[in-house]
C-alpha cells in the first residue's frame, strides 16, 4: 500500500482496509472513488453503499431508478432500514 500523501489518503485507505465503501453523513453520502466532494469529513462516519428499491432513507427518491444509493452505518437492510445515515444519487 502507497504511503500516504494527506488525510483523505489516510481515510481512502482505512475505509477499504475495514471493507467499507464510502462515508455516511448527517444528511449526504459519498462512495471512496469521490470522498468528500463537500470538503467536510468532521460529522461522518464510515459506511455501505445501499441502493435504493423503494427504501424509506432520507436523500432516496425510488423515481430515480436504479442508480440512486445511500450510505448507511448499517450493512444489513433491517438495521439500515431501523436508521440510516446519508443519502446521494449518482
Amino acid at each position: 500500500m502507497p504511503k500516504p500523501k494527506n488525510v483523505m489518503d489516510i481515510v481512502r485507505q482505512y475505509l477499504r482496509r475495514e471493507g467499507y465503501d464510502g462515508l455516511a453523513g448527517p444528511y449526504c453520502g459519498c462512495l471512496v472513488e469521490d470522498l468528500a466532494p463537500c470538503g467536510e469529513i468532521g460529522g461522518c462516519r464510515p459506511g455501505y453503499k445501499r441502493v435504493c428499491r423503494g427504501c424509506d432513507a432520507d436523500g432516496c427518491d425510488p423515481g430515480l431508478g436504479p442508480a440512486n444509493w445511500h450510505v448507511s452505518i448499517h450493512k444489513s437492510r433491517s438495521k439500515s432500514r431501523a436508521k440510516l445515515n446519508g443519502g446521494g444519487s449518482r
